[in-house]
């Protein structure tokens, strides 16, 4: 996703702080190359703000989760 018009695009690629690769390009990217490689990993204290254990995700499953998530827009 690219969340500024062209104009804006523009000033930010001559900048050098954006480019028309996207997070999930870049996110796609791992996980075809190191699909198993650890990704995301949760903070040990979880449970005591969402009530969920941690979880420790490879660039696979974050991917799939990605995938999941965007499925819904």
């Amino acid at each position: 996703m690219i969340a500024t018009d062209e104009k804006g695009l523009a000033r930010n690629v001559a900048s050098g702080i954006a480019g028309r690769v996207t997070l999930d390009a870049i996110l796609r990217k791992c996980a075809l190359t190191h699909p198993d490689r650890t990704a995301l990993v949760d903070d040990p204290d979880r449970a005591e703000w969402n009530d969920l254990p941690p979880e420790t995700l490879t660039w696979r499953a974050l991917d799939e989760r990605v995938a999941a998530l965007a499925g819904f827009f």
